[in-house]
C-alpha cells in the first residue's frame, strides 16, 4: 500500500505553477491515498481556501486531512475564535480512512488551537490521554497512522519550535506503542524518528510542498510505502522544476 505525506502547503505563499507541479509528481506515483498534514493555506482567507480546494481537485487519491495553525481566519478574530475550522472543514477532506488492505488504519488528531493562554498560539495542544489507547502489545500486524500538524517535541537542528502543550507526554505514550506512525508538519523540514522508550514507534515529519518559506531544506514530500514487515520511504525534493527522489530508507516493522 502507498501512502503520500504532503504538508505545509501554504495556499497564498506559493505559486500555482508550483502546486500543478507537486499534483502531477503525486499523481505519478498513484498512491492509495494522500494524507495532509496541516497548513493547506497561509492564513486562512477565502481565497486562499478556494485555491486550495482548486489544487486538491488536481490529486486523483483519496485525501486525508488535517488542519495547521494557518488553517484558521489569522486576521479575523471573530471567526478565529467562533468557526476556526470551517472553511478548512468544507472541503471535505476525511479525518480517518481504511482501504482494501485492512493492515492499514489512518486518523488524524487535530493539534491547532486559533487561540491560547500563551503569546505563540501557532503551537500545538495535544489532548489530554493521546495515544495512551495505543497499547504496547499491538500484535495484530496491522499499521496504525496517525497524522498531526505540530510533532509532540522540538526537535534538533529544525528552524521551527514545536513546543506542544502535553506533548511530552504524548511523546512517551507514542512511544511504548508497536507498530504506530506519526506523521506530522510544521517544522519545514524533513525528518524519521524512532519514538523512546520502546523505539517500535516513529514519526516522520514532511517539509513544506510549496511554500516561499523551505526554511533551507527544501519543497518537498514524503512517499511511504506500507509493507507488513517494514515500512519503506522516500523523500521526494523539488530541483528544476520536479519534484525527484532524493533520499530512500527502510524502516522495519519491530
Amino acid at each position: 500500500m502507498k501512502i503520500v505525506h504532503i504538508s505545509d502547503v501554504h495556499v497564498g505563499d506559493s505559486p500555482w505553477s508550483r502546486l500543478e507541479t507537486a499534483a502531477g509528481a503525486v499523481n505519478a506515483l498513484r498512491p492509495d491515498v494522500v494524507v495532509l498534514s496541516g497548513d493547506l493555506t497561509q492564513a486562512g482567507r477565502v481565497r486562499e481556501f478556494a485555491e486550495a480546494a482548486r489544487f486538491l481537485s488536481l490529486i486523483e487519491s483519496p485525501i486525508v486531512g488535517t488542519p495547521g495553525n494557518h488553517d484558521s481566519p489569522v486576521y479575523n478574530v471573530i471567526a478565529r475564535v467562533f468557526t476556526p475550522f470551517e472553511r478548512f472543514d468544507t472541503l471535505g477532506m476525511a479525518t480517518d480512512w481504511r482501504g482494501a488492505d485492512p493492515a492499514v488504519e489512518i486518523s488524524t488528531l487535530n493539534t491547532a488551537r486559533p487561540i491560547q493562554a500563551r503569546r505563540d498560539w501557532s503551537q500545538g495542544v495535544y489532548p489530554r490521554g493521546a495515544f495512551a489507547a495505543f497499547a504496547d502489545d499491538h500484535t495484530d500486524g496491522a499499521w496504525r497512522i496517525v497524522a498531526a500538524h505540530h510533532p509532540p517535541v522540538s526537535m534538533g537542528g529544525a528552524h521551527v519550535r514545536s513546543d506542544s502543550q502535553r506533548g511530552p507526554e504524548s511523546w512517551d505514550a507514542l512511544g511504548r506503542a508497536r507498530r504506530t506512525l506519526l506523521l506530522c508538519g510544521h517544522l519545514h523540514r524533513f525528518a524519521v524518528m524512532r519514538v523512546p522508550p520502546l523505539l517500535h514507534a516513529r514519526m516522520i515529519v514532511a517539509p513544506t510542498l510549496s511554500s516561499g518559506r523551505s526554511r533551507s531544506a527544501g519543497h518537498g514530500f514524503v512517499e511511504i510505502d506500507v509493507h507488513p514487515d517494514a515500512l519503506e520511504v522516500a523523500l521526494h525534493l523539488l530541483e528544476d522544476a520536479h519534484y525527484t527522489p532524493a533520499l530512500r530508507l527502510t524502516c522495519p516493522a519491530t
